[in-house]
């Protein structure tokens, strides 16, 4: 079964990660396996992503303006290190914001999702696999920005 990652950044406040469940409950009724990790309640998020690195289509990160920037951009650069084909997508309010500025400065990300990401993200990872690092799925290249203007 095809698997996705989902993460949120550690932050300074506590609430579900609804963002990403919505997500994952889309994509698990097609059939693709999620798995979200919390950076907010895991010691170590870096390990708990590592587990499922080897067999996921993509990490996608929920990205809010301020401190979860920097830790977003550290797990998306250490999984890339780690597996450089990993295609990494950003969603969220920033992303939604500054999608521009985001894949013009950060190498680590190469997928922004605008707006809703539940309505955009759930056709694409199916088409995706390891190993395609040019394109996360036949319509959408890396370094694209998905959503309505």
């Amino acid at each position: 079964m095809p698997k996705v990652l989902l993460y949120q950044p550690r932050c300074v406040f506590y609430t579900m990660p609804l963002a990403l469940m919505a997500v994952g409950s889309g994509l698990k009724n097609l059939g693709i396996e999620t798995v979200i990790v919390d950076g907010r309640l895991e010691d170590d998020p870096i390990s708990a992503l590592v587990t499922h690195l080897d067999d996921s289509l993509c990490l996608g990160i929920s990205v809010l303006t301020g401190s979860t920037i920097r830790d977003a951009l550290e797990i998306g650069g250490r999984l890339k290190s780690l597996r450089p084909d990993l295609p990494v997508v950003w969603g969220g309010w920033h992303p939604s914001l500054f999608p521009k500025e985001i894949l013009d400065e950060a190498p680590e990300v190469d997928i922004v999702v605008r707006v809703k990401a539940k309505r955009h993200c759930v056709n694409w990872p199916r088409h995706g696999s390891p190993g395609a690092r040019s394109t996360a799925s036949p319509e959408l290249p890396t370094g694209t920005t998905m959503g309505s203007s």
